[in-house]
């Protein structure tokens, strides 16, 4: 009995010591998992801060360039676009003429006598001083100016009067030529002057099948740095034969 108690117990212990090895081997097994997570997961760590840091280098580089291009392309972008509006505004100028690039006094003369032209706005006054060399009898022409082409005026609605000064002309001469009722009739008188219209039978008796608006086209010239015209050309078989010059007043 006693030796079936030995054996029990001797067995019991060799159990134990078997349990107790094999957590044991456990316990290591755990740690050396353990151990070798943690050796992964430094590692992965690792990685992701080379790659992070390669990224923030790329990024780095990649961004030095842009910053330098977005400090230049502010001066760039603005230098193209004055340039743009300067040519808008120059070919504006050139395709589109505008009454007021006539606007102002112009002055001109030639074998026949001594000429003005008087614009404002849409309105144009051409005058034959002195005609046929009276003084102080002046030939008139209102139209209206129209646009043609590039810096190329024709006129509309043109009118004819003749202004007399009364310092100059006789009074005698002046009433003669205000009784010529069916040719002209009076339209204004002042203390200086009388101005009379032409009717249609003087404007037929004087200019015959002629169209008035006909006899005048202007082009206007010599186009300074500043854009102005110095020269306006009037084309005119009656008064420019063909072509006369007039200069800015």
């Amino acid at each position: 009995m006693t030796e079936k108690n030995n054996n029990q117990e001797e067995q019991n212990e060799l159990k134990n010591s078997e349990e107790m090895a094999s957590e044991e081997t456990t316990e290591k097994a755990e740690q050396v998992l353990i151990e070798k997570e943690e050796v992964v997961e430094a590692s992965e760590l690792e990685e992701e801060f080379e790659d992070d840091l390669e990224d923030f280098s790329d990024e780095e580089l990649e961004e030095e360039p842009k910053s330098k291009l977005a400090k230049y392309m502010g001066p760039i972008l603005y230098s193209l676009l004055g340039i743009m509006i300067v040519a808008a505004l120059i070919f504006t100028y050139y395709v589109f003429p505008f009454f007021s690039k006539v606007s102002g006094e112009w002055t001109g003369s030639s074998a026949s006598g001594t000429f003005k032209i008087v614009n404002k706005g849409k309105d144009s006054e051409f005058r034959f001083v002195d005609m046929n060399g009276t003084k102080g009898l002046d030939l008139i022409f209102e139209s209206n100016l129209s646009r043609k082409g590039v810096n190329q005026y024709d006129v509309t609605n043109t009118k004819v009067k003749l202004s007399l000064s009364k310092k100059d002309i006789s009074k005698e001469n002046i009433e003669a030529m205000k009784k010529e009722t069916k040719l002209v009739k009076v339209e204004k008188e002042t203390a200086k002057e009388v101005i009379l219209s032409y009717t249609k039978e003087g404007i037929k008796s004087s200019f015959g099948d002629t169209k008035l608006n006909d006899l005048f086209h202007y082009q206007l010239s010599d186009i300074n740095w500043m854009l102005k015209g110095e020269t306006l050309v009037l084309k005119n078989q009656v008064f420019a034969n063909p072509l006369l010059d007039f200069q800015r007043k």
